[in-house]
């Protein structure tokens, strides 16, 4: 290696203080100097060899390292350790990007809230053209159980709890599309249950279930609509519970509860 080769290299006209590391090769103190590349003096050619000058044989190893490192294509070609990217962490998966509705379970006694006692809705709802229970389920999709008590978008009894409204809400939707009387409208699951079995309404398995079909969750914990049926992949639609299923209910979609074991779909 000779001075020429770096000819056309320019250098910082400061240099650094500090003191020199004894565990290493460069046991040379490092002082202010006009030029930070002249090792004694300002004589730079002829000091170029001088020991811990950029001739010095050690210097010259380590630039040649130096040149190598980031010249070099693979760390198979030049035997320096290539850098590698932090790996990113994993994101949360689920089974096919399934939605899963919360809710609380329904199969108690008729429970009110701080307003007092259960009043009916609006008898004179009329019902939906299409005469299908998850296509007027639809038409309430992402409000909230509150807000169609108020303004009677179906007719669901106003001042149920709003923690525990699912029959409420599937009761509302099959008297707008006409499929039970308003009569038979109720807050309970289980009641639910007999008044369609008494009506006729039959058990049919995973595969034979059609939108407006009920799905009954447990032993009548809870209730939903078959909004879809994909070859046997069930997605529901029914009033269910936020915040992890303890707040209160909105109208959502669901992909998981009805693809559950301990779910019964009943059709008419």
């Amino acid at each position: 290696m000779t001075y020429s080769a770096f000819s056309t290299l320019s250098y910082p006209a400061g240099g650094y203080t500090g003191a020199a590391d004894p565990s290493s090769l460069f046991t040379r103190s490092i002082t202010t100097q006009p030029n930070a590349w002249g090792n004694v003096g300002g004589n730079v050619g002829a000091n170029w060899n001088s020991p811990g000058g950029m001739g010095d044989n050690a210097l010259e190893q380590l630039f040649l390292q130096f040149l190598l490192s980031i010249t070099s294509p693979s760390q198979e070609s030049s035997g320096m350790p290539m850098p590698s990217m932090p790996s990113m962490p994993s994101l949360p998966t689920s089974s096919g990007g399934v939605t899963q509705a919360s809710y609380r379970s329904s199969s108690g006694t008729g429970v009110v809230n701080a307003n007092g006692a259960v009043e009916r809705g609006d008898a004179n709802v009329r019902p939906a053209g299409s005469g299908n229970a998850a296509g007027v389920a639809q038409t309430q999709l992402h409000k909230s159980a509150a807000s169609i008590m108020a303004d009677q978008g179906v007719p669901m009894d106003k001042g149920v709890d709003t923690t525990v409204c699912c029959a409420n809400f599937a009761s509302a939707c099959l008297v707008k599309s006409g499929k039970i009387s308003e009569s038979q409208h109720t807050n309970l699951v289980s009641t639910l249950h007999s008044e369609l079995k008494g009506d006729g309404w039959r058990t049919v398995s995973r595969n034979e279930a059609k939108p407006g079909d009920i799905c009954i969750v447990g032993d009548d914990e809870h209730v939903e609509i078959v909004a879809s049926n994909d070859n046997g992949r069930i997605t529901l639609i029914g009033s269910n519970n936020t915040q992890g299923g303890s707040g209160p209910q909105v109208v959502s979609y669901d992909t998981y509860t009805g693809n559950r074991g301990d779910v019964k779909f009943l059709s008419e």
